[in-house]
């Protein structure tokens, strides 16, 4: 009866630690619920919140983006806002109606004793990727990830790149939401390395975040070659390998399924520059067993192509 809170004590302590000593201190905040607009509520995560109240600003928005200037998150007016509900590690309230919709900047307040200042609402890219995969190629396209990328079609967001030896240039996108962001690029774009920002159109000139380095690479054009597996014997699991096999010896190509159903024993590679197709979606299809310990991936490659197929597992 006394071992469970002695295990529990011990698997917490790692966690109650940091923030103790961020009590010490006055309150902290770690983390901000965005994307928010006005009349939502912010959730905050942090250390001696309870006490306290959330201070709460909105940037000014700049005329245009300016990847040449730094980030200015100079506030003319802090607004108090009592909590909706409040604890040492969490507290929400609301983004006061009157408001209109920007970069906020956050932060909590203990008597005398201030936290640190978060930004909610600003463009926030993890990852992305290009019309080649890994790569883009000019006249190509390139998508963005996050969250807070877009925060309203009248406030366009803007994306930069440049490379290393040239100027950089802006592009507005095609396609936009709070969670992905699409930009066709130039058909002259010259291949190479090149930084990605984005800025969603609200807060300072400044108000730009990277997104990382994308490699602009001229696209080569994939073979047209065709390798029906059923030419490689009867036994449909074996006949599909081996057709992947010649697709990837050739370069790529197109690896035909007629109609039937391709068993897969464990994690299937897909060659570059190839497409597996099948005669159609409801004729064809690629199935896994159960599998006690399974592989990371059952499908996996760089640059390749699925159509007209249904994958079971």
């Amino acid at each position: 009866m006394n071992r469970l809170p002695a295990l529990l004590l011990a698997s917490v302590l790692p966690i109650c630690l940091p923030i103790a000593a961020v009590a010490a201190d006055g309150p902290a905040i770690t983390w901000g619920s965005d994307p928010v607009k006005p009349n939502e509520t912010i959730m905050l995560m942090g250390g001696a919140l309870g006490s306290g109240g959330a201070e709460l600003g909105r940037l000014p928005d700049a005329a245009s983006p300016d990847k040449t200037q730094s980030l200015d998150m100079t506030v003319e007016r802090w607004q108090a806002i009592r909590p909706l509900q409040a604890s040492q590690l969490c507290a929400k309230f609301v983004v006061p109606a009157s408001w209109k919709t920007g970069i906020y900047a956050c932060r909590y307040r203990n008597g005398d004793a201030v936290s640190n200042t978060i930004l909610l609402n600003a463009a926030d890219p993890w990852w992305m990727m290009g019309d080649q995969g890994e790569t883009a190629s000019p006249g190509g396209w390139l998508r963005i990830f996050g969250k807070c990328l877009s925060l309203d079609k009248e406030q366009p967001t803007t994306v930069f790149l440049r490379s290393d030896n040239g100027p950089g240039m802006q592009l507005k996108p095609s396609a936009a939401s709070a969670y992905d962001v699409r930009v066709e690029l130039p058909k002259d774009l010259a291949a190479g390395e090149y930084d990605v920002a984005v800025h969603n159109g609200f807060g300072p000139a400044g108000a730009w975040s990277d997104a990382g380095r994308m490699v602009i690479r001229r696209r080569n054009g994939w073979k047209t070659d065709v390798f029906n597996v059923k030419d490689f014997g009867p036994d449909l699991g074996k006949a599909l390998l081996a057709a992947l096999k010649k697709a990837e010896a050739n370069g790529g190509g197109v690896v035909y399924l007629p109609r039937g159903r391709y068993p897969v024993d464990g994690r299937l590679v897909i060659p570059n520059n190839t497409v597996l197709k099948g005669e159609s979606m409801g004729l064809v299809s690629l199935y896994w067993p159960d599998f006690a310990k399974p592989p990371t991936e059952l499908l996996t490659g760089v640059n390749f192509g699925l159509e007209s197929l249904s994958l079971y597992c």
